[in-house]
């Protein structure tokens, strides 16, 4: 990765953080209480999630404490750059490599930041009637799709 590549991405991972954040502060400052379901199964109910803040808890029920959780954001935040790297290094061309990065690591700061400030998720966007999420979970979501699609590239 060459230097300009490396602010360009540090400048990204950024602005999708501080958005996360700003946008967490604003809900938990003026609209905590608020529930807007516009459409069935889509809108806006904030929630601060303190006990299914992984996979690990949601799924698995497997209880894992907040403190494990931030050490395991911690050691998987170079995971993307060494999965970029070697996508990269084998034959894939493009520059969704960098948007994988770029995503996966803002996505990651952003959890870590989550377990630090609020001691779980705030979470505030709500669809199909079961999932609420947030931003940072966009970003993984969009960064694991961006991911399968320079790997299927690569083939």
């Amino acid at each position: 990765m060459n230097k300009k590549r490396l602010i360009s991405s540090v400048i990204i991972i950024t602005i999708l953080t501080a958005v996360d954040m700003l946008i967490k502060i604003i809900i938990d400052c003026y609209f905590m209480d608020n529930i807007i379901i516009p459409i069935e199964g889509f809108g806006f109910k904030p929630h601060l999630n303190i006990t299914q803040m992984s996979i690990f808890n949601n799924e698995l029920n497997l209880g894992v404490s907040t403190p494990f959780l931030i050490v395991l954001n911690i050691i998987f935040l170079p995971a993307p750059l060494l999965l970029g790297y070697y996508i990269q290094k084998n034959g894939n061309p493009c520059n969704s490599v960098y948007a994988f990065v770029n995503l996966m690591i803002a996505g990651e700061i952003c959890s870590l930041l989550d377990k630090i400030i609020w001691g779980g998720s705030l979470d505030y966007i709500y669809f199909c009637g079961r999932w609420i999420c947030d931003l940072k979970d966009i970003y993984l979501a969009a960064g694991c799709f961006v991911c399968i699609y320079c790997v299927i590239i690569m083939e």
